[in-house]
């Protein structure tokens, strides 16, 4: 009886890993507030624009529009990579459901199955009303743009005559402010030159009080060791003087004691010579 061919499955292959998405919650949140914001500035500002046709509201209006492109360029990638997301899933289903199954797996040798494509779980409930909202976003924003865009090339095309004159008027008022400030900034490097020389100058006297505070201390070393000498000779001069005294004393009492009490008797032996 013939024995079968046995064989070790094949490891499976690891999934490619899936391309970033916006899935977090917290990031799907920041980006519809962000959106929101967007929105309600370049409202605001067009609103303002149209009511007071000044350069002022122009630039506030032209910075409103600018973060707002910029913005609905995030949702349409957004919308983009969602879309993308679904059609893989399909497709995946599909493949899923049109594989055949072996009729005999025992039979059949073991073949090497493609693993799993990895899904992407559902998006929970909470996730679903903050695309809903950042779509709604989205779609305000495609129809509030186009407006504030053609308001602003209205205004620049209105203002076209008078163009020249202000771009003149400006540039003369730009010219007087950088001349302005460059006298300012001349004065300002004047001081801090001359705060560079004084702290120079400082450096250097520190520089000579350090000499001069070393000096001290080697003269203040030599005093020390010269009054230590001096305490020395003075401390054997006073041991000497105490000794000499009391010697002194002893000298004097012991004359006083066999000249006047007659203590200590001497004996004194006196020749008498033959006559």
């Amino acid at each position: 009886m013939p024995h079968a061919a046995m064989r070790s499955p094949s490891p499976p292959t690891p999934s490619p890993s899936p391309p970033p998405t916006f899935r977090s919650t917290p990031v799907l949140a920041a980006l519809a507030h962000r959106a929101e914001h967007a929105l309600q500035e370049v409202t605001a500002a067009h609103h303002a624009f149209v009511s007071n046709r000044t350069t002022r509201q122009h630039g506030a209006l032209s910075l409103a529009v600018a973060h707002a492109q910029h913005v609905l360029k995030a949702l349409e990638t957004m919308r983009e990579q969602r879309e993308r997301q679904r059609q893989q899933q399909q497709q995946q289903q599909n493949r899923s459901t049109l594989q055949p199954r072996p009729v005999h797996p025992s039979r059949t040798a073991p073949s090497t199955t493609p693993p799993p494509p990895s899904t992407v779980p559902a998006p929970s409930k909470e996730e679903l009303m903050l695309y809903v909202r950042i779509d709604k976003v989205r779609i305000d924003l495609r129809r509030v743009l186009p407006r504030a865009v053609a308001a602003m090339e209205e205004s620049g095309n209105l203002d076209g005559g008078e163009g020249s004159s202000r771009s003149a008027a400006s540039t003369a008022a730009a010219l007087r402010s950088l001349l302005h400030t460059r006298s300012m900034l001349s004065v300002e490097l004047k001081k801090m030159d001359t705060a560079v020389h004084g702290l120079a100058s400082s450096g250097e006297s520190l520089a000579a009080l350090h000499q001069s505070l070393q000096d001290v201390h080697s003269s203040m070393a030599t005093a020390q060791r010269m009054v230590r000498r001096l305490l020395t000779v003075q401390s054997r001069d006073d041991l000497l003087l105490r000794l000499s005294a009391v010697l002194f004393v002893v000298v004097v009492l012991y004359v006083v004691a066999q000249r006047v009490f007659r203590f200590f008797p001497v004996t004194v032996y006196v020749t008498v010579g033959d006559d």
